[in-house]
C-alpha cells in the first residue's frame, strides 16, 4: 500500500492490525419476491407492495473503521472527520466507519472491487429492506430486524443510553434479522444505492449518473428505536459527511 500518499497527520493503525484487503463476511439472500414498504408505517414507507429480487449477497457487518483504513493507505484520501486518533485504534477498529459521504462510500466499493476481482457496490434500498425486515419462513414483515417490539438490548440507539458507535457486532445474534444480518438497526445510518424517490420501488433509481438525494437507512445511535423502525428511510446529498452514516456492501458475480 502507497502509505507515503497518506499524510503524517493522518492516524493508520499500527501494521499488526492490517491484513491484506479482502471481502468480509457475506450472507447470501435467495431470490425470491417479499413485501416492500407498510401501508401502516411512516408516510414516506407506504405504500406496501410486493416486489421480486434476484438472489444477492450482502455483507453481515458494515464496513469497518480499520477496514476502511486500508482503502484511506492505499489511495492517499482523506479521512472521515471521526477518524480515530493514534491511541484509540485498539477501541474503535471494529466499530463501523462513519461521516462518509455516499460518492466516498462508491469510492470504496470501486477499490475494493478492484482488489479482490469482484464487482463490489452499495446495496438497492430494496436488498436493505428485504435483509433487515423480510422473514421468508413466514412470509413475514418485520419491523425491526430481530421481531416486532423495540428492544434497545438489540441495538445501539438513544435509549441503549451509549452515545457513540458501537463494534459492528456488539448485537450479532440478538439484533440479527432472520437471515443472519447483523447491525442493521442502530449504530450507523447506512447508505444504499438508490435515489430517495416515493414508493412504488423501481430500479430507475439506481441510476448512478442521475442527481438527487441518496436514501439511506436504519437510523443511527441518535435515533429514537421506540418511534424508528426499520422501515424508516432518511434522505441526504450524496455529499452529506457529518451525520452518522456508513455502508455494508454488494457483491455481484462477475
Amino acid at each position: 500500500m502507497r502509505k507515503s500518499a497518506v499524510s503524517s497527520a493522518v492516524s493508520l493503525p499500527p501494521t499488526w492490525m492490517c491484513s491484506p484487503p479482502a471481502l468480509p463476511e457475506m450472507v447470501y439472500i435467495p431470490a425470491g419476491e417479499f413485501l416492500m414498504g407498510d401501508d401502516f408505517g411512516p408516510r414516506p414507507a407506504r405504500p406496501a407492495h410486493e416486489l421480486i429480487l434476484p438472489g444477492y449477497t450482502i455483507s453481515r457487518y458494515p464496513v469497518t473503521t480499520l477496514a476502511y483504513a486500508a482503502y484511506v493507505a492505499a489511495v492517499g484520501c482523506s479521512v472521515p472527520r471521526t477518524w480515530p486518533l493514534a491511541t484509540r485504534w485498539l477501541e474503535e477498529a471494529e466499530r463501523p466507519v462513519t461521516s462518509v459521504s455516499w460518492r466516498e462510500a462508491l469510492a470504496y466499493c470501486a477499490w475494493l472491487g478492484q482488489q479482490v476481482g469482484r464487482c463490489v457496490r452499495l446495496p438497492t434500498e430494496a436488498e436493505w429492506e428485504k435483509a433487515a425486515t423480510w422473514n421468508p419462513e413466514r412470509r413475514e414483515k418485520l419491523l425491526y430486524p430481530w421481531g416486532n417490539e423495540f428492544d434497545p438490548a438489540c441495538c445501539n440507539v438513544v435509549e441503549s443510553l451509549i452515545g457513540h458507535t458501537t463494534p459492528v457486532d456488539a448485537y450479532r445474534i440478538i439484533g440479527d434479522s432472520p437471515y443472519g444480518v447483523s447491525d442493521l438497526f442502530g449504530n450507523v445510518a447506512e447508505w444504499t444505492l438508490a435515489r430517495y424517490l416515493p414508493y412504488p420501488y423501481d430500479g430507475a433509481r439506481h441510476d448512478l449518473n442521475v442527481m438527487g438525494y441518496r436514501a439511506a437507512r436504519g437510523g443511527s445511535y441518535l435515533s429514537e428505536g421506540r418511534w424508528t423502525t426499520a422501515l424508516h428511510r432518511q434522505y441526504f446529498s450524496p455529499d452529506e459527511n457529518h451525520y452518522p452514516i456508513g455502508f455494508r456492501i454488494v457483491v455481484d458475480d462477475v
